[in-house]
């Protein structure tokens, strides 16, 4: 509040006291006079222009920038919102023109899954060249050896036959020796054609390459002749043992292990003979 505004009460209650004393204090102060809200066309006095011009003047009062934001920062702002749309759209333009190549290969091998250009028992195995004259020499091998085999069986079960008698003869009769010979010539001659029957076999050519059927008919055979053949090879070796245990005691009992063993050297290749030719 003004000093001016201060001393107006003051003046007033002079005046209405003493008008000449009012009159001076008002003219000394440059207070003026006048009921309160009553127009005055009266100048400014010096002191009152010297209490106008002491007072400082007010800074204008500052605009919300947030209310009310300056041109220049609504254009600045609308470049960036602007540079920022046009740098996303070219990222999404970007990201697109990568998935196209992508896109162009699933589109392809669909192409390809769909198609119906293929074959429908696959793809043909090569075809091996067959060599006519090894094949026919195979033939031919493998005719001789299923004829041996045959023969094979007939020779075994006279060896047994004779085997058996000799051995009767030898430990239950009246030991006359005389199945020992044929016995023993049987028996070469089996142990000879069994061997010359399976190396026919085994020199044969090879075929061209199969798959395997599991357990045929050629598995039974092998088993069988693989069989017979340590058959043959121990009935070789017990016969010459028990020729050579003449007098001892244990004589009989190589004799009867040689017996036996002869017995299922037979079976063994009657089996594999029957698996081929039957």
């Amino acid at each position: 509040m003004s000093l001016r505004t201060r001393l107006r009460p003051i003046g007033l209650m002079l005046t209405l006291a003493s008008p000449g004393v009012a009159h001076g204090v008002t003219h000394s102060f440059g207070l003026e006079l006048r009921p309160p809200g009553a127009p005055s066309d009266l100048r400014p006095s010096v002191f009152e222009q010297g209490q106008a011009a002491a007072e400082p003047e007010a800074p204008p009062q500052q605009q919300d920038a947030s209310a009310d934001p300056a041109p220049d920062q609504e254009v600045a702002g609308t470049v960036l919102v602007a540079s920022a749309d046009a740098s996303s759209t070219e990222k999404t333009d970007a990201s697109s023109e990568d998935k196209k190549p992508s896109d162009a290969k699933k589109s392809s091998k669909s192409g390809q899954a769909g198609s119906l250009d293929f074959d429908l028992l696959g793809t043909a195995a090569p075809q091996t060249q067959v060599d006519g004259g090894r094949l026919r020499l195979r033939r031919t091998m493998l005719t001789i050896h299923q004829g041996l085999g045959l023969a094979l069986v007939g020779l075994q079960l006279a060896t047994t036959v004779v085997g058996q008698l000799n051995y009767s003869d030898k430990f239950g009769g009246a030991n006359t020796g005389k199945y020992q010979q044929p016995h023993a010539v049987l028996a070469f001659g089996d142990l000879s054609l069994f061997v010359g029957t399976g190396l026919l076999a085994i020199l044969a050519p090879k075929p061209v390459q199969q798959q395997s059927e599991g357990f045929d008919r050629i598995s039974l055979h092998k088993v069988a002749m693989f069989t017979a053949a340590t058959g043959m090879a121990t009935e070789a070796v017990l016969g010459m043992v028990t020729a050579s245990r003449e007098g001892y005691l244990n004589q009989k009992s190589i004799g009867t292990a040689h017996l036996v063993i002869g017995y299922v050297t037979l079976a063994a290749i009657i089996t594999g003979v029957s698996a081929i030719v039957f």
